[in-house]
């Protein structure tokens, strides 16, 4: 069953950061294409925020050239110097003037109908929720398919040696205001996992993450990502108040 209804909906925000992925940030930007294009043959509002958080000079002009052929009066392009995922996050967060804002990285994208289903989701929840797609489709290094499960459905003491779900959630901008990304996050601190970490620490103030049906992120799997830096180092994800409820 479809989730697609023209109903009007209410605009939302994505946020997509950028580091070095050169060519593959053209690809990426046409996938939000793509989204905005398929909410606004329903009338509704995508707006875009490309955070350069110390993007290599291609990245930095095909994301600019992009914006300035194809972006609206509403898009903005932030440059930073941070060298962090959390941070960069964070920027973009506090530049969204949504109520509902969602995250694609640079080298990844998703199925056209994600932010409008992602949307109607929300709508149907009174309390907050945090989306994810229902599937994410891994290509390059790593290939495999994997379905997304609801957070009620799996035991929290599993949540802690497994990570569930990805870093590109949608939900309201509220959220993410009051539960930034942990900055502190990054290679001196041994640290790491940023997205896993603010996903335990929504689910321990109650808030339930949602597969929403129909999408897919396909997320590029390649050998220089900050991911295989955060393996490659043997980090762990930080304390936080998940952890103080836990029943072993």
């Amino acid at each position: 069953m479809s989730l697609t209804t023209s109903v009007a909906l209410p605009p939302a925000t994505i946020v997509m950061t950028f580091h070095n992925e050169g060519a593959y940030a053209q690809k990426s930007l046409w996938g939000f294409q793509r989204i905005r294009d398929f909410s606004a043959s329903f009338g509704n509002r995508v707006d875009l925020i490309c955070v350069l958080d110390c993007a290599e000079d291609l990245t930095a002009q095909i994301v600019k050239n992009f914006v300035s052929q194809y972006g609206s009066d509403k898009d903005q392009i932030l440059e930073t110097s941070y060298a962090s995922l959390a941070a960069a996050r964070n920027t973009g967060i506090h530049h969204t003037r949504t109520e509902y804002v969602g995250f694609i990285d640079g080298d990844d994208f998703f199925s056209s109908n994600w932010v409008n289903n992602a949307l109607q989701v929300q709508q149907q929840h009174k309390n907050q929720v945090l989306c994810m797609p229902s599937h994410v489709v891994n290509f390059g290094n790593h290939i495999a398919i994997q379905a997304i499960v609801p957070s009620r459905m799996i035991p929290k003491a599993q949540m802690m040696n497994m990570h569930y779900w990805v870093s590109s959630s949608f939900g309201p901008t509220d959220l993410f205001k009051h539960n930034p990304y942990n900055e502190k996050i990054g290679k001196q601190t041994r640290f790491a996992f940023e997205d896993w970490d603010f996903n335990l620490r929504c689910v321990s103030k109650g808030v339930n993450i949602e597969p929403v049906q129909q999408t897919y992120l396909f997320y590029r799997r390649r050998g220089n990502s900050m991911l295989q830096e955060h393996l490659q180092f043997n980090s762990f994800i930080p304390p936080s108040d998940f952890f103080l409820n836990i029943n072993l």
